[in-house]
């Protein structure tokens, strides 16, 4: 699997203990690769993830089972056609960090990128956003 913007890497670490077999963890900022190494340590998992330093594109466009991507719109609308080249056919894409009101134009893009939208689910926050998750599979 592969973890696009993967922070502190507390998505790969959950899906290696859900039974991912390894995991592929990228983002900019060297603090984020360092800090999932360092969780991957603590949780026992280190030799079972990866980090990458460095923006998708720079990645070998090898198809991936499963991706995960927590980011903002304007962040995560600009690398969503690399991301869609790395998803293996019938892969899983899950996307968090969206905004509920920005469900129509994400349908949008994932349609136009061949992903078929699956499921989602959405929740306001205590300060009252309102936020989306998304499920979607790629269809050819």
């Amino acid at each position: 699997m592969l973890d696009v913007g993967c922070g502190t890497g507390i998505l790969e670490l959950s899906a290696l203990r859900f039974g991912a077999s390894r995991a592929l963890a990228l983002d900019l900022d060297p603090l984020a690769t360092d800090a999932v190494l360092a969780n991957a340590r603590i949780n026992g998992l280190e030799d079972r993830i990866e980090t990458f330093l460095g923006p998708l594109e720079e990645t070998p466009p090898t198809p991936v089972p499963v991706v995960l991507a927590n980011m903002i719109r304007s962040e995560l609308f600009p690398v969503l056609p690399a991301i869609a080249t790395r998803l293996a056919p019938g892969g899983a894409l899950i996307l968090s960090g969206l905004l509920a009101s920005e469900e129509p134009a994400t349908r949008r893009l994932l349609d136009d990128l061949g992903l078929s939208w699956e499921a989602s689910k959405d929740r306001r926050d205590e300060l009252g956003d309102h936020w989306l998750a998304v499920l979607a599979t790629r269809s050819r």
